[in-house]
């Protein structure tokens, strides 16, 4: 999935927004209406693997194995065009848009994970810049101030912040990180892994504490004003909601497979992608004040976090 954003030309006090759900196994990128809980439309991607980046007008979806990056319009939806790119991955626009980051991942390297960070310019619709870092990196994900990505490298039990300017690094660690995602204050990071949720002091990634779940978490999501967190529990079947102040569990929802979680930037939806939970894959729309499900949209066979 990709980050919910407002339709074009929809005034910013009304939470209409789009989703974007690829679905390797038939090829396509599906467009959620989160409000109204309804597909939109479905665009052929060939390869498409894992959730977009929306930067600006356009969504940008990687096919790693056919080393290309599809650019969708947002408005239509059409395809404008593709660019070439090596193993493509886990693409993340700048908070600003100037940039959309991507790991290169050829599957030699711990299974779809590499030592560097593509810099693409939304403007050129190119590659610009090559970042290395110190560890392999499967998760990309940037600071609300856009002055460092964090990236999570499930095989080797790292975080890094990278600098996406000058291209220094601070590692820190964490068991089996899967996803990470920054408080929206810049202060702290929060990891999906192992244990459930760490809790990483931004400026450091010293660990500051856990959120145990029992079995470890596959993702995790920050509502807008920061008061909760949206954590999947590895192998459960409900999404959890976490006060990180407290680091109490306040509620959970039902869901068939929660497999990953986002959060609109108005902060009233939450959209759940179930894995494997039958021939039709649904995502769940959650209303976040009632902490219901208020919409089950079908998907595809086998979408892809």
């Amino acid at each position: 999935m990709a980050q919910p954003t407002a339709i074009p030309g929809e005034p910013p006090p009304t939470e209409t927004f789009r989703s974007y759900v690829t679905d390797h196994g038939s090829d396509t990128v599906t467009v959620l209406d989160v409000v109204a809980g309804t597909a939109v439309a479905t665009i052929d991607v060939p390869g498409a693997l894992g959730p977009p980046a929306v930067a600006g007008g356009s969504v940008y979806v990687t096919s790693p194995e056919r080393g290309v990056i599809t650019v969708i319009d947002t408005e239509t939806p059409v395809v404008l065009g593709r660019i070439a790119a090596a193993w493509p991955r886990s693409p993340v626009a700048a908070p600003d848009g100037a940039a959309v980051y991507f790991a290169s991942c050829p599957p030699a390297d711990h299974g779809f994970a590499s030592n560097t960070v593509e810099v693409l310019s939304p403007t050129l619709n190119t590659v610009v810049r090559s970042l290395p870092v110190p560890h392999p990196a499967t998760s990309v994900t940037p600071a609300p101030d856009g002055d460092r990505l964090y990236l999570a490298g499930f095989a080797e039990d790292l975080v890094t912040a990278l600098d996406p300017d000058t291209g220094a690094t601070v590692v820190g660690t964490a068991k089996a990180p899967r996803a990470v995602v920054c408080s929206p204050d810049g202060a702290s990071v929060y990891v999906a892994g192992a244990a459930g949720v760490y809790i990483l002091d931004a400026a450091t990634l010293r660990c500051l504490g856990t959120i145990t779940i029992e079995g470890g978490a596959t993702d995790v999501a920050v509502s807008p004003d920061g008061s909760r967190l949206y954590v999947v529990p590895d192998g459960a079947r409900d999404l959890r909601i976490v006060d990180p102040a407290t680091r109490e569990p306040i509620g959970s929802v039902d869901t068939p497979n929660a497999a990953a979680v986002e959060v609109t930037s108005g902060g009233t939806r939450a959209v759940v992608l179930n894995a494997g939970s039958g021939d039709i894959v649904v995502a769940s729309i959650v209303d976040t004040d009632s902490d219901t499900i208020v919409h089950s949209v079908p998907i595809g066979r086998s979408p892809s976090p």
